[in-house]
């Protein structure tokens, strides 16, 4: 699986991503499903526009990995763009707290997380 990760980053990083996008699916055709290949696959379908599918996939990563932060952070962001401030909130905190913290995330901490998935997500 890290192989095919390894391959769908290559093509990723080249500009070529319907193929990376593709290559991913295909990782999860026949086998379990992969927490690391789900987030890949949903952030890719963010990328391409596909915010309904991406945001199903993050959906599952919560499903499969609840304590995933990251399939909190990924949708919340979606939805924070979107305009749903309202639910981007909740899955931020949500997030948060599946680090370990039962405490409400402050400014500071959501503007951080906020940051780090636009970077994951390739945005600016």
């Amino acid at each position: 699986m890290n192989e095919t990760l390894e391959t769908v980053a290559a093509l990723e990083a080249e500009g070529r991503t319907l193929e990376a996008l593709a290559a991913a699916r295909e990782a999860l055709r026949g086998v379990h499903e992969s927490v690391p290949t789900l987030l890949t696959v949903g952030r890719l379908e963010a990328r391409l526009g596909a915010r309904d599918d991406a945001l199903k996939t993050f959906a599952r990563v919560r499903e499969l990995a609840p304590a995933e932060p990251l399939g909190y952070l990924f949708a919340g962001l979606l939805l924070r763009d979107a305009g749903d401030l309202a639910g981007a909130a909740e899955l931020f905190g949500s997030g948060y707290r599946a680090t370990g913290d039962d405490d409400d995330p402050g400014p500071d901490e959501l503007s951080g997380m906020w940051a780090e998935a636009r970077h994951e997500l390739g945005e600016q």
